[in-house]
């Protein structure tokens, strides 16, 4: 009997072992109405008050293992009426264990990074990303379960800045909510993660535990809870443009110039209709700047591609 009563107490903290590590981690949202300014030092008070997402595990090459104290991440999030705040702290033991290079926007190169993964329609399908270098450079991403993956061309304006320090580097993000799509629920959820990678040992690590064995990447994140009353803002964008045409050609005839010139202007637009729907219109196209195809005389029983 006493066999039988210690087999199902070892169940039972199995069991709950096991539904601990599958559980995902949960971050609390802050409202905040302080003026955040965005330059790499996390000083203002208003973030001192935030829960820090904290304890990140190894995504690759090592699933699961702890992160070095010497070397712990803190990232701090924030949201307003207008967007979403987020600064951190990459703790190093000293400086020459940063790695950075100037690369430009979107290339990642052999630097240091770190960045946030928002599903804000928490389907555990879509999400997009937002990432910084040690020296401010940008990158952004779109993340797909359904067989896209990562989708690096995809651009949206946002601030970011970076700080060097003697003990780490240190990080502030502002993402206007034009920049991304969510509902018009007065509470929500949005699935998060996080995730630091260390070039110089090329180790990488998320908030939530990614493990690669398991299919599906946007699927395994964490949820940042208790968003209240924001509102998907007007996307409206215009692009002007003006061109201007010299052409010459030499008649060389008594009052006709050889040289003549034109200008045209005009602008696209950009509309968000919905959260789902975006119209794109250009008003008075320039068509001079279309590649116009060789005319070709085709004899032949076979077609004319055009690459």
């Amino acid at each position: 009997m006493r066999f039988k009563y210690y087999s199902v107490f070892l169940a039972l903290c199995l069991t709950q072992k096991l539904s601990a590590q599958v559980l995902p981690k949960q971050l609390p949202a802050k409202r905040t109405t302080a003026n955040i300014k965005i330059d790499g030092n996390i000083d203002e008070p208003a973030w001192k008050d935030v829960i820090p997402a904290k304890d990140f595990l190894e995504f690759r090459p090592t699933f699961g293992a702890q992160e070095d104290s010497a070397n712990k991440t803190e990232v701090f999030l924030m949201y307003d009426n207008t967007a979403v705040y987020v600064a951190g702290y990459c703790h190093e033991r000293t400086r020459d264990s940063i790695s950075t290079e100037l690369v430009g926007r979107d290339q990642w190169g052999a630097n240091d990074y770190a960045g946030v993964i928002f599903d804000t329609y928490y389907d555990k399908i879509n999400a997009v990303g937002f990432f910084l270098t040690p020296l401010g450079e940008q990158m952004d991403s779109k993340y797909s379960n359904s067989g896209m993956g990562e989708d690096d061309s995809w651009n949206a304006v946002w601030d970011g800045e970076s700080k060097i320090r003697s003990d780490g580097w240190t990080f502030e993000m502002r993402i206007p909510f034009s920049a991304l799509r969510f509902s018009s629920s007065e509470n929500q959820t949005w699935g998060l993660n996080i995730t630091r990678r260390r070039r110089k040992i090329d180790i990488q690590y998320m908030w939530n535990p990614v493990d690669q064995k398991v299919n599906g990447f946007v699927n395994q994140e964490g949820a940042w809870t208790g968003i209240e009353k924001i509102k998907p803002t007007l996307r409206l964008s215009f692009s002007p443009y003006l061109s201007v045409y010299a052409n010459h050609y030499p008649y060389d005839v008594a009052g006709q110039k050889n040289l003549t010139t034109s200008f045209n202007g005009g602008m696209d637009v950009k509309y968000g209709i919905s959260q789902s729907f975006t119209l794109d219109m250009t008003l008075i196209p320039d068509f001079g700047q279309v590649q116009s195809d060789n005319q070709v005389l085709n004899l032949t029983p076979f077609e004319v591609r055009f690459n």
